[in-house]
């Protein structure tokens, strides 16, 4: 099942994302991952809002959109958990804002998530990003009464 990232999972994704994060680094409205029989299947991580400066982001442009920063990506298996997690987390952004996903791009980075994050290139960086509109369906998530809503 779906569920946000809670600030208990954090050790456990250290060790999955091979890197340490601060509490105040993650969004945790945002950040989701996909666990059956509490084994953890896939992570999105998100950080919190802020100008991406390294990809060309300036302070005017905080207006326009919420701007988040993708701390880790995380699939156990090659199936589809990974879009589960990431279309939760693209039906949980800011309801009527454009909301910027983005990463420093890898080639494995560039494997799991193409075709949902496009390449780009600014600022001698290269990275993946997606524009998205909140959305209040959830596809995947426990709706509240221990059933996953329908997929159909």
């Amino acid at each position: 099942m779906v569920r946000n990232v809670s600030k208990e999972d954090l050790g456990v994704l250290s060790k999955l994302l091979g890197k340490t994060f601060k509490d105040e680094e993650v969004d945790f409205t945002l950040s989701m991952l996909d666990e059956v029989d509490e084994e953890i299947h896939s992570v999105f991580l998100v950080g919190v809002d802020r100008v991406a400066y390294e990809i060309g982001g300036e302070d005017d442009d905080a207006d326009e959109f919420y701007c988040h920063e993708v701390l880790g990506i995380y699939t156990k298996y090659d199936d589809e958990s990974l879009s589960h997690s990431y279309n939760e987390v693209c039906a949980t952004a800011h309801s009527w804002h454009m909301t910027m996903f983005w990463m420093t791009w890898t080639e494995e980075k560039a494997k799991l998530l193409a075709p949902a994050l496009i390449e780009d290139f600014e600022n001698n960086t290269r990275y993946l990003y997606d524009i998205t509109y909140g959305n209040v369906e959830s596809k995947y998530k426990d709706n509240g009464e221990g059933k996953e809503k329908s997929t159909i």
